[in-house]
């Protein structure tokens, strides 16, 4: 066997141990009287790791979903098997559809979270939910009345899963970048705020021992704050402190997401922390998109400084209809006998030493949308000058949004 087909079997073994192990954590955060998770962490696992390490790892996913109902069920093996493709299913469904689009697992694009909620989130976990929930009732195990209320329970489950635990497991495997002692601080000053408000908003510290709706967005201030400073690992990271407050909280019947009589509230959880989740990724990737354009906006200034300050001739841009001097190069500073900061914003009719060569000039570029080596005189540094003009009629950004420098 060649090396590289042990380490794929390393690694379905292992995935097939962590798969059950999830699953055994899962069940540390059910609600009292019921089976019902917080969050189904096998799903956002699973999914982490198919678009980590390739659709190549699905016999480890499955082996992992099987050993994991036959642990926790007392179903037929059939049962078992269904159970555990359906899962295995929703798994490569949610895997597929979001590399088919294009998935960049940085999700430094607004695109890439609504790609993870719709295809991560909704769509596989909708297939998943409805097979499992068919195979269950089929083979006896869940009354076919219960049929809604238990898709519903494995839908939400899972979503939220794929939400939370699946962008944690892709920024881990991230490197860490380099950081300044003064960002370091500010990070853990964060934090440590962070799980401050959280503690005391979901175990009581602010007194609130009723239902208060509101309460819980106490804490988007500082996760907005983490998307701002630090970007997307930071502002999952955030979401995570979040989450590892008001879990543990809720499901013992604390904070203000326990509905009356002190029952915990699985709908209230789900959907504050799937708000939270998606609050956050998308701040932070719009902030990200910024980030890139003004960086592209900074590239493409400098290859335009680098081809214009290297041509031969002299250029001009001026403004139409206002005839006002956007940019020129050197050779162009140099004909006028001025320094460029000089001629900027300057009217263009100077240049003309008759001023019925421009009226000709416009015309021709109207009626043509280009002048092609026009001779007319114009004024330079020297004097009076015979100069052949070529143009073209571009669409430029106005002047309050030409890049810095130009104006």
């Amino acid at each position: 066997m060649k090396p590289r087909w042990r380490v794929l079997v390393f690694q379905m073994l292992l995935i097939a141990a962590v798969y059950p192990l999830a699953a055994k954590c899962s069940y540390l955060m059910t609600f009292p009287g019921s089976r019902d998770t917080a969050v189904w962490l096998p799903k956002g696992v699973a999914l982490a790791v198919l678009l980590i390490g390739g659709a190549r790892l699905w016999p480890g996913v499955f082996i992992g979903a099987l050993i994991t109902v036959i642990m926790n069920t007392k179903s037929p093996g059939w049962v078992d098997l269904g159970i555990a493709t359906a899962n295995t299913i929703e798994i490569c469904l949610g895997y597929w559809l979001m590399v088919k689009v294009g998935f960049d697992q940085s999700m430094t694009r607004l695109r890439d979270v609504v790609v993870l909620v719709l295809f991560g989130g909704l769509v596989s976990t909708t297939v998943g939910a409805l097979l499992g929930a068919t195979i269950f009732a089929t083979g006896g195990m869940l009354p076919w009345g219960a049929f809604l209320p238990f898709f519903g329970r494995w839908w939400f489950g899972e979503a939220t899963s794929a939400l939370l635990i699946t962008p944690i497991l892709l920024m881990a495997i991230k490197p860490i970048p380099k950081a300044t002692r003064a960002e370091i601080a500010e990070f853990v000053a964060m934090m440590a705020l962070l799980s401050l408000v959280s503690f005391f908003v979901f175990f009581h510290g602010l007194g609130f021992r009723a239902q208060r709706y509101p309460l819980p967005f106490i804490v988007f201030p500082v996760v907005v704050w983490a998307s701002l400073r630090f970007g997307q690992r930071s502002s999952i990271f955030a979401v995570a402190v979040v989450a590892a407050f008001a879990i543990p909280a809720t499901i013992n019947g604390l904070g203000p997401l326990v509905a009356g009589a002190g029952n915990p509230s699985m709908i209230l959880l789900r959907a504050f922390l799937a708000v939270l989740a998606l609050t956050a990724m998308a701040l932070s990737a719009l902030l990200s998109e910024k980030d890139i354009a003004e960086a592209t906006i900074g590239e493409s200034e400098g290859r335009f400084r680098m081809v214009t300050e290297t041509l031969a001739v002299p250029l001009v841009i001026i403004g139409y209809p206002e005839p006002e001097v956007l940019y020129v190069n050197e050779h162009m500073a140099e004909l006028a006998g001025k320094k460029k900061e000089e001629i900027i914003g300057l009217p263009s009719l100077p240049f003309y030493k008759h001023p019925e060569d421009r009226e000709a000039f416009l015309a021709r570029i109207q009626k043509d949308g280009q002048v092609d080596r026009m001779e007319m005189e114009v004024l330079s540094a020297t004097g009076p000058r015979l100069v052949e003009i070529t143009s073209r009629v571009i669409k430029f950004v106005s002047k309050e949004r030409l890049p810095d420098g130009f104006l």
